[in-house]
């Protein structure tokens, strides 16, 4: 019997939930998938429906309201959904820029692209004793009782993928808390007990990457370091696929555990 229907945001039909799918019907959980361009706005009575909320990724941009008035709405909702009704959040990428503004950010275009496996990007003070922190990890703490100075470069796992041209600055301390950056932009985010936003990808499965490429214009895929054509990264996000998907079982089983008890 299901445990209960996560509400799953789709802004574009190649940014599905990928290896996230495999977690949740793991975990017993039924999905109800709402196409954010193509199906009306969301009420907020709508979240006492559901568990859970997940915002994934997509091509839109999260701070130019007057050309994305779909998202100026799910900003409402998020904000509605994480400030007043304190229920389990997952933004990724889009989804995380969504939540940052929403919740007082302010988006912005980065400086450079972030595209590709292997960009450093290392836990704050706060991520490093943040229990969704630890799985993303490129090696796992040995206890939760480990110092802040013992694991003061902790990084996240190389096999974890970026994708972005966009970043935003932090939400005022009382909405939110940083807790993963890379050189050029806030990483993981976490606002308040039960909510979470990932800049990065673990969802993201190599038939992902391939049509992200398809979408993306050579002269970004230029100031990312990558060739024009992506050939070099699809094939790189097809050799880490195994590794890729470990760190996101190990990511998203932990989340799903904020809300879903075994017991």
């Amino acid at each position: 019997m299901p445990r209960g229907t996560v509400l799953v945001l789709q802004h574009e039909d190649e940014c599905p939930l990928g290896y996230l799918e495999e977690a949740l019907r793991d975990a017993q959980l039924d999905v109800y998938v709402h196409k954010v361009k193509r199906d009306s706005a969301l009420p907020a009575a709508a979240a006492d429906d559901y568990v859970a909320c997940v915002s994934l990724g997509g091509f839109g941009c999260a701070f130019l309201d007057d050309q994305h008035p779909e998202l100026v709405a799910e900003k409402a909702f998020i904000r509605d959904w994480v400030v007043v009704r304190r229920k389990p959040f997952l933004g990724i990428c889009l989804g995380c820029q969504l939540l940052a503004t929403a919740l007082g950010g302010v988006g912005r275009l980065a400086d450079a692209p972030e595209i590709g496996y292997g960009i450093t990007m290392t836990a704050t003070e706060a991520g490093l004793t943040d229990p969704l922190v630890a799985p993303l990890l490129e090696q796992q703490q040995q206890s939760r009782d480990h110092t802040a100075a013992s694991n003061s470069t902790a990084t996240l796992d190389s096999n974890l993928l970026l994708f972005h041209s966009d970043t935003f600055s932090a939400p005022p301390e009382d909405q939110a808390v940083v807790l993963a950056r890379s050189a050029g932009c806030i990483q993981v985010l976490r606002a308040g007990p039960t909510a979470i936003g990932l800049q990065v990808h673990p969802e993201a499965t190599p038939q992902e990457v391939r049509a992200w490429l398809a979408h993306a214009d050579a002269a970004t895929l230029k100031k990312a370091g990558l060739p024009d054509d992506g050939a070099l990264l699809q094939a790189e996000s097809e050799r880490r696929a195994a590794h890729s998907r470990a760190v996101a079982m190990r990511f998203f089983r932990a989340w799903i555990a904020t809300f879903v008890s075994d017991s």
